[in-house]
């Protein structure tokens, strides 16, 4: 698993990983897991649909995850 997705599914190590924090830190993940999942939604959609879609769509997904996934770091954040 890429450590973007590591990043993104076990927040709670960075309680006891510095560097794990250090990377969660940097935001850096967001951006990749929100693209990721651009990819997987548009590709899924071709698949079981005739809805087509392209690069308008990826970076609709990727801005509206990436959203989210702050949203998620904050409460994450504010649970410690």
């Amino acid at each position: 698993m890429p450590l973007h997705q590591k990043l993104w599914l076990d927040p709670n190590r960075r309680d006891f990983d510095k560097e794990f924090e250090d990377e969660f830190d940097k935001k850096e993940w967001q951006g990749l897991v929100a693209a990721d999942f651009s990819r997987f939604l548009n590709a899924e959609l071709e698949k079981n649909s005739e809805i087509a879609t392209g690069d308008v769509e990826f970076v609709q997904w990727k801005v509206l995850t990436a959203q989210e996934l702050r949203l998620v770091q904050d409460d994450v954040k504010g649970a410690f």
